[in-house]
């Protein structure tokens, strides 16, 4: 993405996190990444977002997981390309589906922006987000 940051994903809880990925919507252990010689992690919380409206980010996380399965989306766009469809973008970027869960809750990277075209470096620079990257 050319910024400092190139992926974001969703912590579900202290050892799990939520991912768009190029296979789809996926639940992985946060250990991955860890690794400092692989990865720069930097943990942020929306600050004063309650603990309601967090499950309802989570919530539309899993729901968006069960309907993106990761087969039937990988056919589609295959077939769409095949056919040389070039309009909306099939599937879910990183940061295009935190950016949407947390719409659900009305928060905002940035107004400005469709939620699906939010990039890492929007949500990085994002007001309201607390640096809480100690906790890991």
């Amino acid at each position: 993405t050319h910024g400092q940051y190139n992926h974001v994903a969703l912590a579900i809880d202290p050892y799990n996190l939520i991912e768009a990925r190029g296979c789809g919507i996926i639940i992985r252990r946060l250990k991955k990444y860890k690794n400092k010689q692989l990865y720069e992690i930097k943990l942020l919380r929306v600050r004063y977002l309650k603990k309601e409206k967090i499950k309802l980010v989570l919530d539309h996380a899993f729901m968006l997981k069960k309907k993106n399965g990761k087969h039937g989306r990988w056919i589609i766009a295959l077939f769409l390309i095949v056919l040389g469809f070039r309009g909306k973008k099939v599937g879910h970027t990183c940061s295009g589906l935190v950016a949407e869960c947390f719409a659900k809750v009305e928060y905002y990277f940035r107004k400005d922006k469709d939620a699906l075209r939010i990039t890492p470096a929007d949500i990085a620079k994002a007001k309201g987000l607390e640096n809480v990257s100690n906790e890991l």
